[in-house]
């Protein structure tokens, strides 16, 4: 990591160096800062960055505005792989997995945005558990029809959890 590309608010601090702690991103509430589990990827930071403006549900942008915002700001080259709404996704489930506090609506307005009040997380989480639902459900769909053509019982993947 060179510390000469970074801002101040970016660098490594130790609370025994002698300046005092970098001040937070100006722009960036604090409910919004990484927690520090793991670094982000050149990608993520992108998101982030497209991201971080919409705070709040009455903000969401779309997976396809997304894709145009972040191509605005990092043109295609040859190296660089291309955005689709596909990618924008999987980066965002792994920025939620960082810790990121990013919410998706399925109700108007649609899209991502960052998490500002208790009701849009509980939305969100509420839109999370109804897809692994689905996804239980299919499993199940799928070991009762094996068990019907080829009479062999299968253990779903996460006991319990069926």
């Amino acid at each position: 990591m060179d510390k000469a590309k970074l801002y101040k608010w970016e660098q490594p601090w130790e609370p025994w160096q002698k300046d005092e702690a970098p001040a937070p991103r100006p722009y960036t509430p604090s409910l919004f800062a990484s927690a520090g589990v793991e670094q982000l990827t050149g990608e993520e930071k992108l998101v982030l960055q497209v991201l971080r403006p919409h705070n709040g549900k009455e903000q969401a942008i779309t997976a396809k505005e997304l894709v145009r915002a972040i191509h605005k700001l990092a043109p295609r080259s040859s190296h660089s792989p291309r955005w689709t709404t596909r990618k924008v996704r999987a980066v965002i489930s792994d920025l939620r997995m960082k810790h990121h506090l990013i919410g998706s609506s399925v109700q108007s307005p649609l899209g991502f945005y960052m998490i500002v009040r208790r009701e849009e997380l509980e939305e969100t989480r509420a839109v999370l558990c109804s897809r692994a639902k689905k996804i239980f459900a299919v499993d199940n769909a799928l070991r009762k029809r094996w068990k019907e053509i080829m009479g062999e019982d299968l253990q779903p993947l996460l006991p319990g959890l069926e």
